[in-house]
Formats: C-alpha cells, structure tokens, sequence
C-alpha cells in the first residue's frame, strides 16, 4: 500500500523534463527583463556621454564643411579667370598670326610699289612676275618666273628688281622661265663707269655676290666705289641701269689688265617679285588694250 501512495502524491517520471524546460525558459525571460530594465536606466546616460563624446567631432566636421564650402567658392572666380585667360591667349595668337600675315602683304606691297615706281622711271613696258625659286649654289644660279610664253615672255627679255640688274631670260617655256643671272660664270654685260664713262663688261664668277672686270687695262680711271650702270651696247639692256659697284682694284704690272671686283647690287635671294623689260610688240600680248564701249550709234550702218 505504500508504493501507490507515493506515486499518487509524488510527480510522475514523465513530466519532469517539461517542467525543466519551463524552469529553463522562465530564468532566461527574467534574465532578458532585468537586462532590458538595466538598460533603460543606463541608457539615459550611455546617450548623454556618447553626445558630449561626439559634439567635438561634429563641430569640427561641420567647420570642414564649412571651409570646403567657402574654398569652393573663392576657387571658382580663379576657374572662370583661368578659363578666360586661355581665352584671351587663344584670340591673342590668332591676333599675331593675323599681324604676321598683314606685316608680309605690307612688305609685298611695298615691294610691287617700289617695281611700280621703277616702270615709271625706266619709261618702258613692264612686266611684274611672282619668283617661284630662288637661286641656289651650286653653279649655275638660276631664277625660275611664274610666266612663260602665253604671257608674251621670249628668250632674251632682261629682268631687273628695284636695286639692279638681274639677268636675262635664257629658257621660256608655255607657263614659266629661266632667268640666267648677270653673276652665272663666263657671262658678260656691258657696263659704263658712271663717274668716269669707262666702258668694258662685268664678267659673272658663279658666285652672287661677286661680279670681275677683265678687260680693264692698267691705269684705266676706275676706283673702289664706283657705280657701274648698263651701256646699252648690244641692245639686250637698257642703258643706265644700275648693275654692281666697284669693291677693289689691284693694279697687275705683269699682265695687260688689272684685276677688278664688284659687288652686284641686285637682290635676288631676297625679291619675290621681278620686273621684265617687254618690247612694244610683246608688252602689248602681256597687256592686251581693253576693248573701248560702243556708243548708241556708233555701230555700222
């Protein structure tokens, strides 16, 4: 009878686990209240320090954002300036390009005033032709013109520029020529001594700077300095023009002839233009005559 007694007033050996469990679960919910109630009453102060903690931080940030605001403003008046500056720079360029290209029409203009000018004074037809190459070294120094034969140019025409004489044309094709400078080696030109009216011929040597008098005798009146113009004997030049002027003079007792230097006075590494002599038959293919308007009347009746 005492067995059953006890297993009737006792718990039984089934449920024990459970109410372990509850027993388990109630300590962990308390746990989990007395946390969540040491945390409200600390949190006030856990808020608190971290505040005082991050108010430094935050003013400090707020100063940087502050300076980056004002920097950003006071660079960007520098940014438009800079921009405007390249600008300037920019037009400022094109401007010197400009003055460069107006400063060579100027010096071209001048030149084709001075050929102008030269028509004038020599009294004959002209011709005024771009040069399309310059004279190079070595021997033997040409000058190429821009016109040929449709333009009236012929073989034997002089050329000259505003400071002297330059040559002759030797070569003329349909749309170009060849001038053969007065300095092209064993090439001769009758020149006069202006101050003492000695005639004789200058003898190229292939250099352009240089022109030779061979056939001066010793003693013949001529003297460093002196201006040799053309003779016009022979008829291929117009006399007077200017063509060198006399550098040395060296007396050779052993030799019939002295030894004479000259110094052409034409320019030709320097012109862009030359000027042709024309006869009258050939200035007027070069420049044909307008043709003149007719009148009300004036055709045939």
């Amino acid at each position: 009878m005492a067995p059953r007694a006890s297993r009737g007033a006792g718990l039984s050996s089934h449920h024990q686990p459970y109410q372990a469990a509850r027993l388990a679960v109630c300590l962990a919910a308390s746990l989990v209240l007395l946390g969540v109630a040491r945390w409200t009453r600390w949190r006030g102060a856990f808020v608190s320090a971290e505040t005082a903690l991050a108010a430094p931080l935050l003013r400090t940030w707020s100063g940087l954002a502050h300076e980056g605001r004002d920097w950003t403003q006071a660079l960007e008046p520098h940014t438009r300036l800079a921009a405007h500056v390249r600008t300037l720079e920019r037009r400022l360029l094109l401007l010197r390009v400009r003055l460069a290209a107006d400063r060579a029409l100027i010096a071209r203009n001048i030149r084709l005033r001075r050929l102008l000018g030269l028509h004038k004074r020599l009294g004959r037809h002209t011709l005024v032709v771009p040069i399309l190459a310059l004279p190079h070294d070595p021997y033997p120094p040409r000058m190429l013109l821009a016109r040929g034969r449709t333009s009236g140019l012929r073989r034997g025409f002089p050329v000259v520029d505003p400071h002297g004489l330059l040559g002759v044309l030797s070569v003329v094709r349909p749309h170009s020529a060849l001038v053969r400078l007065l300095v092209t080696r064993r090439s001769l030109t009758p020149v006069e001594d202006l101050r003492s009216h000695v005639l004789t011929f200058a003898e190229g040597t292939g250099r352009l700077e240089r022109l030779e008098l061979p056939f001066v005798p010793n003693g013949t009146d001529i003297r460093p300095g002196d201006l040799l113009v053309t003779s016009g004997v022979g008829g291929t030049y117009p006399s007077g023009y200017p063509v060198a002027v006399v550098t040395r003079v060296t007396p050779a007792p052993a030799y019939t002839f002295a030894r004479i230097r000259a110094r052409p006075l034409a320019q030709p590494l320097r012109d862009r233009d030359a000027l042709v002599l024309l006869p009258r038959a050939a200035a007027r293919r070069a420049h044909p005559a307008a043709p003149r308007p007719r009148t009300p009347g004036s055709g045939p009746r």
